[in-house]
């Protein structure tokens, strides 16, 4: 098993950062690991879209776990393997956020697939 995970602290109001972080087709423009991504349908447990990694062909993923406003996990198949991502917001004093992202790659196959995820690095949003 692979497994990363990353945090950084933000005055961003949390509810601004849950906006920007359930806003599938914006996943690009602060994850430069991601040329696209689409939702079909609402964003709640067990709703499926597709992404388009910027090294890759297109895949389907799931909303596996939801805790509104704070957390979420999407999961995505490989052959072989099985990808999950956390997306998790923590409420710290004076108005600052913690948010962390994180992926595991599980399954006979993730050495395979894991440089590949260590080259994807999300990058910094302004709300």
């Amino acid at each position: 098993m692979w497994k990363t995970e990353h945090s950084e602290e933000t005055t961003a109001a949390p509810e601004a950062v849950w906006k920007i972080l359930i806003d599938a087709e914006g996943w690009s423009s602060w994850n430069p690991g991601i040329s696209w991504a689409r939702l079909k349908g609402p964003f709640q447990e067990g709703t499926r879209g597709r992404t388009k990694p910027t090294k890759g062909p297109p895949g389907s993923f799931t909303v596996k776990k939801v805790k509104e406003g704070h957390a979420f996990v999407n999961q995505a198949s490989l052959p072989m393997a099985r990808m999950l991502f956390l997306h998790r917001i923590e409420t710290l004093d004076a108005g600052r956020a913690r948010v962390t992202l994180g992926a595991t790659i599980s399954g006979p196959m993730a050495p395979l697939y894991a440089p590949g995820a260590r080259t994807s690095r999300p990058t910094s949003r302004r709300p």
